[in-house]
């Protein structure tokens, strides 16, 4: 989660300040934030839905995909507005999708006892993705100078990585280890 939520926790406060900087009308940026609001809950609900029908590793990739794209295309697409207002509804799309997907799965792969706990680890690790994105704006955009694309292009690298991980992950409660 930690991995998958770097590329929000950059764009997210920024994708407005960026549209402005390129002429985008502010009203329009509005509008594509409000409107996430709405794509967040359409992400939450199907998300949920699919889940049970073709469980946690499909929509972990299929998110992490398309945070990839998202990361690799917000700072092109800012040189036109619908593109930009698409990769702005797509971002918190596959953002919010994490949210459904991960209670879950946490709770088959470490059982009643153990799932409530970890997925309150799970769950702060949003806020390291915050601090950790923060540290990213001063220390290598505003202390090295480096281009705000770096920045994007290192949050769909993060979500690559968490999409590595995922391949490993076994979504099945193992009794044995349960009490130990």
């Amino acid at each position: 989660m930690l991995l998958s939520n770097m590329h929000l926790c950059l764009f997210g406060y920024l994708y407005k300040n960026i549209g402005l900087a390129n002429n985008m009308d502010d009203s329009l940026l509005s509008w594509a934030g409000s409107i996430a609001a709405l794509t967040q809950a359409v992400s939450r609900i199907s998300v949920g839905c699919l889940y049970d029908r073709i469980g946690f590793k499909p929509l972990f990739y299929t998110l992490s995909v398309l945070t990839m794209i998202a990361g690799l295309t917000c700072y092109v697409a800012r040189h036109n507005q619908w593109t930009y207002f698409f990769v702005i509804q797509l971002s918190y799309f596959a953002n919010s999708g994490l949210y459904s997907l991960f209670p879950t799965a946490v709770y088959k792969t470490f059982g009643q006892l153990h799932g409530p706990r970890i997925y309150s680890i799970i769950l702060l690790s949003g806020s390291c993705a915050c601090i950790t994105s923060i540290t990213l704006m001063k220390v290598v955009y505003n202390m090295m100078g480096l281009p705000l694309w770096v920045l994007f292009f290192f949050g769909a690298f993060c979500s690559f990585i968490a999409l590595v991980i995922n391949i490993s992950f076994n979504e099945r409660l193992d009794t044995e280890k349960l009490d130990q």
